[in-house]
């Protein structure tokens, strides 16, 4: 069993006081265009394309997600900050896209990632952040030329994914899939889904009662909606 150390709790506490002081920052962060995974409810932005599918109105990565067997697109983790256990959380999540004709939910899509050092190859870079407020775990930017996008309305080229370690752990505790769980959904965002209301998708927030931590059919078959 996974625990944490005295010092990851004192880190933990330390946290949740600077927090207090910070909150009056908190409404600045939640009036930018960025679509947060929250624990709670907020900011929630569901879209369905003129097909049905959950897509920022058809707008995708430039680039695409890949094509299984013959090219990739690549992702950077910024380890030098990042919490090992939640780089492997990471890791998985991205796997878990990538790997799903064999595996559940048994749809191909053209999905195909690797991770790479250089960050300048890369189209989806994760960080660890601090988020001040306790009920956001995650969020994600979309730019193109140098300038956050709303991909309702623009196709993007990179996604800054960050993720709070802490904000997580305090809602879920030390749990393998609620930190899949919600690295797999911020990746979602960044190859172009946006939210949903099926319980069943790894794209409908934890507020909105997700029960799962990986790729539905349904979230498959939005990929391909957009780039097979």
């Amino acid at each position: 069993m996974v625990t944490l150390s005295k010092n990851m709790k004192g880190m933990v506490e330390l946290k949740r006081i600077r927090k207090i002081l910070v909150a009056f920052f908190t409404v600045i962060l939640l009036f930018t265009s960025n679509f947060y995974g929250k624990a709670e409810s907020g900011v929630d932005v569901v879209m369905w394309c003129f097909h049905g599918y959950h897509t920022f109105n058809d707008h995708v990565l430039i680039g695409g997600v890949g094509d299984y067997g013959a090219n990739k697109q690549y992702y950077w983790i910024h380890t030098a900050q990042m919490d090992n256990y939640l780089e492997e959380r990471v890791r998985t999540a991205i796997y878990n896209w990538i790997y799903t004709t064999s595996n559940p939910p048994y749809v191909t899509t053209p999905i195909s990632f690797r991770e790479t050092t250089s960050q300048a190859v890369s189209v989806a870079d994760f960080y660890q952040v601090d988020i001040p407020d306790d009920d956001v775990f995650a969020y994600t930017n979309l730019y193109f030329g140098g300038e956050i996008k709303n991909p309702i309305n623009y196709n993007w080229a990179w996604a800054f994914i960050g993720l709070d370690y802490f904000n997580i752990y305090n809602y879920y505790g030390v749990n393998n899939r609620g930190f899949q769980g919600v690295a797999a959904h911020e990746f979602g965002h960044a190859m172009g889904l946006c939210h949903t209301y099926d319980v069943t998708s790894v794209m409908c927030m934890i507020g909105d009662g997700r029960q799962v931590s990986t790729p539905s059919a349904k979230d498959c078959y939005a990929i391909n909606h957009l780039y097979a």
